[in-house]
């Protein structure tokens, strides 16, 4: 034991200050040799006491061990770390029983962290990597079940003031062998929880729904090449436009415009090659107008979807519907809308 000065209540004092402790102590042990050891009773505590500016002492940190359980085999305890907080001495980590606090006095899981009243940000955890390595860069949070039941979960868990839960993010673990798995949302209504979202290897699935057919697959949106051309000949000069499309999941969107087009040279059945992605499925009909581009009396044209072309059709009375052909020349206008189903 090393001692120095008793203060009033003798207490023994350990002082860094013109002193040092032996290097050959190898532990520095605290025992409360106590006929009747009861829960809560103190073991120890170590205190680090400097001066404030005004020359009060004051115990910026200490470090404090209490007994939690006393019984025999059966043993719990504590070991708190305290800081000073705005002049008031705080209890700041709190290791119990096998659990650690931080802003938690008597944790109930094995890491349970609690911030002040009025402090949004609980937790960072950071770190500095210059890796761009797609799906695994950068600073990494990871959330690891250690079970290996195919099947079973590592779940990030959303709470209300009551701790029950009212959303989470479920990461299912369907084949540990393979590292194969799926990612869900929930959320709770009026206390019945109910799966929101799926993300698997078919896609994005709503609402429980598990078929692979209803995934959403896909969602984009691009621009193509539009060309307009001819069955016996094509324009003279190129006659292009810049088309736009929006892709979701097999449904594809597409507008486009050839606006003051000079057609001159072209003749035969009109279409429109360069659509963004191939037909699928029977002949879609789109809308269309014209502008003295094409030649369908008494009739209205109309645009049907194959392969990756747009035809151009007008319809007949009482019969099949029959080609547009070219009237060619200059400002012609033609303006398509619509959606086809593609693979």
């Amino acid at each position: 034991m090393i001692r120095s000065s008793l203060p009033n209540n003798n207490d023994p004092i350990v002082s860094t200050y013109r002193g040092r402790i032996r290097s050959d102590l190898k532990n520095l042990t605290f025992l409360r040799n106590s006929a009747s050891p009861a829960d809560s009773d103190q073991t120890g505590s170590i205190f680090f006491i400097g001066k404030d500016d005004a020359g009060n002492n004051a115990t910026y940190g200490a470090i404090t061990s209490h007994i939690v359980d006393a019984s025999n085999t059966t043993e719990d305890g504590r070991l708190t770390l305290s800081s000073m907080k705005a002049g008031t001495s705080t209890e700041t980590l709190s290791l119990v029983s096998g659990h650690v606090g931080i802003g938690k006095t008597s944790p109930d899981v094995p890491l349970d962290v609690v911030a002040d009243t009025g402090e949004q940000v609980v937790g960072r955890f950071a770190a500095s990597s210059n890796s761009s390595s797609a799906n695994n860069g950068g600073a990494i949070l990871k959330i690891q079940n250690t079970d290996n039941t195919n099947g079973n979960q590592s779940t990030l868990v959303f709470a209300d003031s009551t701790d029950s839960s009212i959303g989470g993010i479920f990461g299912y673990n369907t084949n540990h062998s393979n590292a194969s798995g799926y990612i869900t949302v929930g959320t709770r209504d009026s206390g019945t929880f109910a799966e929101r979202v799926r993300i698997d290897h078919h896609g994005i699935k709503l609402n429980g729904d598990t078929a692979e057919d209803n995934a959403l697959s896909d969602y984009e949106e691009g621009t193509f090449t539009a060309t307009l051309v001819g069955y016996y000949s094509n324009p003279s000069s190129a006659v292009t436009t810049t088309g736009y499309y929006t892709k979701i999941g097999n449904m594809v969107t597409i507008f486009l415009t050839f606006e003051s087009a000079n057609t001159t040279g072209a003749s035969g059945d009109m279409w429109v090659t360069g659509l963004p992605f191939a037909h699928s499925g029977p002949y879609t009909i789109q809308s269309c107008s014209m502008n003295s581009a094409g030649t369908f009396p008494n009739s209205s044209p109309f645009a049907l979807v194959s392969g990756s072309v747009c035809y151009f059709y007008k319809h007949t009375s009482n019969g099949l519907p029959t080609a547009v052909a070219h009237n060619a020349g200059t400002s012609r206008a033609i303006r398509v809308t619509g959606e086809y189903r593609t693979t």
